[in-house]
């Protein structure tokens, strides 16, 4: 098995598809756990699409996600990437467009999270040394970053369940709360954070648009 993965690696690097995939489809044969299984079949199908074999290459794709279904990978971290990952590819060979919904749930998500940190921060209110002196401040600013990040962990995956619609509303109102009370009290250093904040969610969405080849193994 893994002189096999090396092999089929060392083909996909010189980009000969086709002696790569039949390394692949050796690979099959060896009574391999669903996972692995899956895995393969993925790398499978992006061999037949750099081929230009859609046909097969979406044949491969969906023996894939059915292995993926079937056994309940998407219950852990790594199935569920590799669902994502092969329903993906399956839309793109089938022409369809670029899925909108995951990113909006993502901005959904982070800016929720971004508003409520803000909200709970701008309560714990404390004494700050400046070169002003003393003054009475709060931890709006970073409680919104970390309730950013905890709001992307852990609600874009039950977001991503609802409509578009609706997440774009939620994402848009979140994000004017968020505006609101980073810059009541100072408007450039709130317009700074809200520009940080941005960078991340841009850099997510931008990775998905990405069409550059990884393997699966």
């Amino acid at each position: 098995m893994n002189e096999l993965e090396a092999q089929a690696s060392a083909l996909r690097e010189q980009k000969r598809w086709c002696e790569a995939r039949k390394c692949y489809e050796e690979m099959i044969t060896l009574g391999l756990g669903p996972m692995d299984e899956a895995k393969i079949l993925a790398n499978i199908m992006q061999m037949y699409e750099k081929e230009g074999n859609i046909e097969k290459a979406m044949e491969a794709g969906t023996r894939a996600f059915d292995i993926v279904q079937t056994y309940r990978l998407y219950e852990t971290n790594e199935g569920a990437h590799l669902r994502g990952f092969i329903r993906g590819r399956l839309g793109r060979l089938r022409g369809e467009p670029f899925p909108w919904h995951l990113p909006i749930a993502f901005f959904a998500a982070y800016f929720i999270g971004a508003s409520l940190g803000a909200v709970i921060g701008s309560q714990i209110a404390y004494e700050g040394l400046t070169i002003r002196g003393v003054v009475q401040t709060d931890l709006r600013y970073g409680g919104a970053g970390i309730g950013a990040v905890i709001g992307l962990l852990m609600l874009a995956r039950p977001l991503s369940h609802l409509s578009l619609v609706f997440l774009a509303i939620v994402g848009i109102l979140n994000f004017a709360l968020l505006c609101f009370i980073l810059t009541e009290k100072s408007i450039s250093l709130g317009i700074g954070v809200i520009v940080s904040l941005f960078v991340p969610i841009i850099l997510l969405t931008a990775i998905m648009f990405m069409r550059k080849e990884n393997e699966i193994i």
